[in-house]
């Protein structure tokens, strides 16, 4: 079956969280990706939406790293940057996540952090990172070098130790849950502390902790009573890692990489389906293809003009949400 094409030609396998994760949920669904090179077209307002915050906090950390301190230029640059995001895109009439909205949550979160953040030292933002993860030897296959990449939101020093912290940002439309509704973490907090991709980037950047900025925009309300939620809301975490956790990180990616990559190797695409993904959260974006009756039919069907040619990497100049 169809490998990634890096592993054909080089015998290197270059990964990052965005690809892996994928592997993580479904094993298909990141043959699709990752080997075929295939991702559903057309507009997603929530990808529009967070690289538009993306690209402003980009901007944010840029007048840090200069010392700025002129509010109006930066928000304007901020505001700026987010636009081109959106440049030439048409946003659906019925959709609350417009260039408005994202210049609205900017300068919001400018005001919430406009002294906090100016107490670390800003050392990088939006910097491309790879480093060697280690080499695997699937049955079936050559040996193969695998090299983790990420494009890191930022690197910040804790002015009081000199620590190196990883900086990332999330939007999400949903309300952030810190605790459980029986006690305890929430699903949220949970689901950061144990992330492969914060993690992922200690291991790049040889820190140990994260700085996680959960931006929450929620849809407008008709009507808005005194229990209403805020529309915007910022939660900011700290979580951290001891070496033998990150050690084991990396232990455990290379086995799961060399899993996924054994699987492709037996030349059996219906090993690769794991059907409890296909609706975990949302319907997977490659369903329409994975519903066709035959191997042959949804191979055609991902060739179709419903999907597009994936393109992105992380060492070029290009944005994603992380």
């Amino acid at each position: 079956m169809k490998l990634p094409p890096d592993i054909l030609r080089t015998g290197v396998l270059r990964i990052d969280w965005s690809g892996f994760s994928r592997i993580l949920e479904c094993h298909r669904k990141a043959w699709h990706l990752l080997c075929h090179r295939r991702e559903l077209d057309g507009y997603t307002a929530a990808l529009t939406y967070g690289s538009a915050i993306h690209a402003g906090l980009d901007t944010w950390q840029q007048h840090l790293m200069r010392g700025s301190t002129d509010r109006p230029e930066i928000l304007t640059a901020m505001e700026a940057a987010a636009a081109t995001v959106f440049d030439g895109i048409e946003v659906p009439e019925s959709e609350w996540r417009t260039l408005g909205r994202a210049k609205e949550t900017l300068g919001l979160y400018a005001d919430a952090r406009w002294d906090e953040d100016r107490g670390f030292r800003i050392l990088e933002t939006e910097k491309y990172h790879e480093r060697p993860l280690g080499t695997i030897n699937p049955r079936g296959l050559r040996e193969i070098q695998v090299i983790w990449q990420g494009k890191i939101d930022g690197v910040w020093q804790d002015p009081r130790n000199g620590a190196k912290i990883i900086k990332d940002s999330k939007t999400s439309s949903k309300q952030f849950e810190l605790h459980g509704p029986l006690g305890g973490d929430g699903r949220d907090i949970v689901r950061y502390r144990q992330s492969g991709q914060f993690q992922g980037y200690c291991f790049l950047t040889e820190g140990t902790s994260a700085i996680v900025d959960i931006i929450t925009g929620l849809a407008p309300l008709q009507r808005v009573t005194a229990k209403s939620a805020p529309r915007n809301s910022f939660d900011r975490q700290v979580f951290e890692w001891s070496p033998e956790q990150i050690s084991e990180w990396q232990h455990r990616t290379l086995h799961q990489i060399e899993q996924w990559l054994e699987t492709i190797a037996l030349d059996d695409p219906s090993l690769l389906f794991n059907t409890t993904a296909c609706a975990s959260f949302s319907i997977c974006p490659y369903y329409s293809a994975c519903e066709q009756k035959t191997e042959e039919m949804r191979l055609r069907w991902l060739s179709s003009g419903r999907f597009r040619d994936y393109t992105w990497d992380p060492s070029h100049k290009n944005e994603e949400t992380a």
